[in-house]
């Protein structure tokens, strides 16, 4: 019988596998990214409390994986699924956002994460709270660079304004020095920030 673990963890990524299974991408703070097999997670069956959604945060159990296949994930305690993101979908998207960079550019099997999971944790915690397009922006602006700079690249933009013209550079410094494809959240993003920028224009 496979071993089993428990950690801390947050969803930062799911796929449909079949009708009713999930793979999940899950951040800890022990072990860093954990790519797992929810076997029935979307079934009316299904042993989870929660439907594993993206941002959702809580206790795993899962068995690592055998040679370089998945971990299996056996249960899941929501602890917060953050409902003030789910409400506001400028909210939703830089979270959605913030938790895409974690997929892509935290390894399987990186080690500590800590700095990284309690980082992004609060900028969770804090876009839940807000609800001013401005400050949501500002928020995962500044969350997105001291992540990068958590992970060991460009710190500049920590110091850098949180303005339009910023953000689309710390977009494009990661889609073209990051990254080998493009961010899925690219361009509802870009498009969320021009609306703020025209409408602010126009006031």
């Amino acid at each position: 019988m496979s071993k089993r673990l428990g950690t801390e963890a947050l969803i930062v990524s799911t796929a449909y596998h079949g009708d009713n299974h999930l793979i999940c991408h899950l951040l800890t703070p022990d072990t860093g990214m954990i790519h797992a097999y929810a076997r029935h997670a979307r079934s009316r069956k299904s042993r989870f409390s929660s439907g594993l959604e993206v941002c959702d945060r809580g206790r795993i159990e899962y068995s690592p994986p055998r040679n370089e296949g998945l971990a299996s994930l056996h249960e899941f305690i929501t602890e917060s699924s953050y409902p003030g993101l789910r409400t506001n979908l400028d909210c939703m998207l830089c979270a959605n956002f913030l938790c895409e960079l974690a997929d892509r550019l935290i390894e399987d099997d990186a080690g500590d994460c800590e700095a990284a999971y309690t980082l992004l944790v609060a900028s969770l915690e804090s876009l839940s709270e807000l609800r001013a397009q401005n400050e949501i922006l500002k928020t995962c602006f500044r969350s997105a660079a001291f992540l990068l700079k958590h992970l060991g690249y460009d710190s500049s933009f920590t110091t850098r304004d949180a303005g339009s013209h910023q953000f689309y550079a710390l977009i494009q410094y990661i889609e073209q020095q990051l990254l080998s494809s493009p961010l899925k959240t690219r361009t509802a993003l870009t498009h969320t920030i021009q609306a703020y920028v025209k409408r602010t224009q126009a006031e």
